[in-house]
């Protein structure tokens, strides 16, 4: 029997909600069960996300439509791989201690450069420059990575150089539909799914998720659903609206700014982020970095490698 404590917030979650918990935050799945109920639950920090699947549906008020198809999805896919420790634990059943900021069954992955059309063989993070003028480089990751830190390394540099970044979401293309036919309106640069109704079409295969959902609470406001596959970039739809967990916009987004105008002075280096904790950046997003050579000729030149974890590194 599941037993909280006074200290303990409960949130009920339908099955669905709670795989999505389970992909997006790689959390463990817990159960309980008697004859005739299954009693699933996730703990993260004092929160306990609970789910109620039936086995006997007889005389219960209130049973889900999705129930049947729940149970079977769990039993078959979740069951064998719940109860297990929330802590890595060795073979020997001891827990193993991880200084790791990364969530579990990830690959370690530094780089200095973004993919391309394989992993890894993108543009190098690297700038040289001997004129007073600003260059930007974009890269992306084929997958979504966790970004966890870096470096910046620098030599040349005067006063009045600065170095930045930040990572943002390119814009959704949309084409106007005149038949009025479209898969989705706009209003104030939001596109909402529409049911062959729409004013506008938008490209599902290049459109590009942005977060609607509030980590501390799990509410979602969005519109769109997205598959979130170990690899590529997966499969956008409709979700339920204002209920969803992702928005797609038809201007860019600014995500984060982590480093804003940090000068850079002589030859050195420093950790480009603090790694307190890590952050999921899909593959549809772009990094920005930008470099400010402001004053005289002087030969200024700067590189980054970034502190990484994904599922595939090859």
């Amino acid at each position: 029997m599941l037993k909280l404590g006074s200290n303990l917030l409960q949130v009920e979650h339908s099955w669905s909600a709670i795989k999505e918990l389970l992909a997006r935050k790689y959390l463990r799945l817990q159960y309980d069960e008697s004859s005739n109920v299954y009693i699933l639950y996730i703990v993260e920090d004092n929160v306990i996300h609970t789910c109620t699947i039936w086995k006997v549906t007889e005389g219960i008020i209130g049973v889900p439509e999705t129930n049947a198809a729940d149970k079977t999805d769990f039993e078959t896919n979740y069951k064998t791989d719940a109860n297990k420790s929330s802590e890595p634990r060795a073979s020997d059943g001891k827990i193993i201690n991880l200084n790791s900021i990364f969530p579990t069954d990830l690959y370690f992955y530094e780089t200095g450069s973004g993919d391309g059309d394989v992993r890894g063989n993108g543009d190098r993070i690297y700038f040289t420059t001997s004129i007073e003028e600003v260059k930007t480089l974009e890269i992306s990751f084929n997958d979504w990575v966790y970004l966890g830190g870096g470096r910046v390394f620098f030599t040349g540099a005067v006063f009045g150089d600065y170095f930045s970044m930040e990572l943002y979401a390119p814009a959704s293309s949309v084409e106007e539909n005149l038949s009025n036919t479209g898969n989705c309106n706009v209003q104030n640069h939001l596109i909402i799914p529409a049911a062959g109704n729409g004013s506008y079409d938008v490209d599902l295969d290049t459109a590009v998720p942005v977060p609607a959902y509030d980590e501390n609470t799990g509410v979602k406001s969005g519109f769109w659903n997205w598959s979130n596959p170990d690899t590529g970039k997966g499969t956008i739809s409709p979700g339920i609206p204002q209920a969803s967990e992702w928005y797609l916009f038809d201007v860019p987004i600014t995500m984060s700014r982590p480093q804003n105008k940090i000068n850079i002075v002589g030859s050195g280096n420093y950790e480009s982020l603090v790694p307190i904790k890590s952050k999921k950046i899909l593959p549809h997003w772009k990094t920005k970095f930008i470099l400010s050579h402001t004053v005289g000729t002087h030969t200024l030149t700067v590189g980054a490698s970034l502190l990484t974890a994904r599922k595939v590194t090859v």
